[in-house]
């Protein structure tokens, strides 16, 4: 009876006095039990599963206070471990061409498939993505001027040149242009007026 009546004095003072509201939530299913309701009863009058207040009944009674607190989570483990992470790191300051590649810098893409390769690792672009960013990104000098040099080298598109339609008429030569920039009419040609010498004034 004692030691009925200690436990129902914690739960009390849990009940008012704790800080947490979720502990204070957890003692009183677990006093409503104690005091003889049903673990159902109990769960639909504090929105709780009666799974759920019997492990907060048997995780008090062997835990006390302790019992009723969240326990800590193991988050998800990382794709890449330190181990693949320093790989990573490596391979980046190497440069593709040290493992056999003949691109000048690396892709994520290329990333991707090297960790495959050497390690047989498969890991997502997007955490790749992360990874990398975390690991410090640099633009590699020496690659940003070959780049540069490749777009240098590849030959350039000439500028849009406005065409011009000729079209013989009764009364002469006339000429319509297409203009690159169309007014806001929608017509998108805009003619450059008669090309025609008409030395009788004719219309």
């Amino acid at each position: 009876m004692r030691a009925e009546a200690t436990t129902t004095d914690g739960l009390r003072r849990l009940i008012k006095t704790d800080p947490d509201p979720r502990v204070r939530q957890r003692a009183r299913a677990v006093l409503l039990v104690e005091q003889g309701h049903t673990l159902a009863s109990v769960g639909r009058l504090l929105e709780m599963k009666p799974d759920r207040v019997r492990i907060w009944q048997r995780r008090f009674a062997a835990e006390g206070r302790t019992g009723l607190l969240d326990r800590s989570r193991r988050g998800r483990p990382p794709a890449l471990d330190e181990t693949a992470c320093a790989f990573v790191q490596a391979a980046r300051e190497a440069g593709p061409q040290a493992y056999g590649l003949p691109m000048t810098t690396w892709t994520l893409r290329d990333l991707q498939a090297l960790l495959l390769r050497e390690r047989g690792l498969t890991v997502a672009v997007c955490t790749l993505h992360r990874v990398v960013h975390a690991l410090g990104h640099r633009q590699d000098a020496q690659a940003v001027a070959a780049a540069k040099r490749v777009l240098d080298w590849l030959p350039k598109k000439p500028p849009c040149a406005r065409t011009i339609r000729c079209c013989r008429t009764p009364f002469g030569l006339r000429g319509r242009v297409r203009d690159p920039h169309p007014s806001p009419s929608g017509t998108g040609l805009a003619q450059e007026g008669a090309a025609d010498e008409n030395p009788g004034g004719r219309r």
